[in-house]
């Protein structure tokens, strides 16, 4: 049985590829216009700030953004120095470090994510209907769930 990817295949491959590229360069962008930070370093505030008592273990804040720990650390580096997280150590695991949100990583996150929303909101959620947006949240959480098996 061939298992070779069709011309249809390749097409819809190469579009959907180009479009998540794009986007997330785009909303990277649009961030740097509004702060000094990346799109990685908004998504890690943002995790942080969901995780309970806002602090999250390195380890899973890097499964959580699916990035390395080498570039995750390079990253809380930069978030550290300029006042927006720190590092705590883990009382359970003397090797282990949380993230934690600091009050100005609070303020930061607040005032970047209504402009992030807007961003998303221009650049993704308008260019589909209810419809096919609930579509797309059913394919993509299939194709999430294979990936996570």
């Amino acid at each position: 049985m061939d298992k070779s990817i069709n011309d249809n295949e390749q097409r819809v491959w190469r579009s959907f590829n180009s479009a998540h590229l794009q986007l997330l360069e785009q909303l990277d962008r649009r961030l740097q216009q509004n702060s000094e930070l990346s799109l990685t370093d908004f998504q890690i505030l943002e995790a942080i700030d969901q995780a309970p008592g806002r602090r999250l273990r390195m380890s899973d804040l890097a499964k959580r953004l699916h990035v390395s720990r080498s570039r995750l650390t390079y990253r809380v580096d930069r978030l550290e120095k300029s006042g927006l997280l720190k590092r705590q150590a883990c009382a359970d695991d003397g090797r282990g470090l949380f993230a934690v949100l600091s009050p100005e990583g609070m303020e930061t996150l607040l005032r970047l994510k209504k402009k992030h929303d807007q961003n998303m909101r221009a650049w993704f959620f308008d260019e589909f209907d209810g419809d096919e947006l609930n579509q797309l949240g059913r394919l993509t959480d299939r194709l999430n769930s294979k990936l996570t098996r």
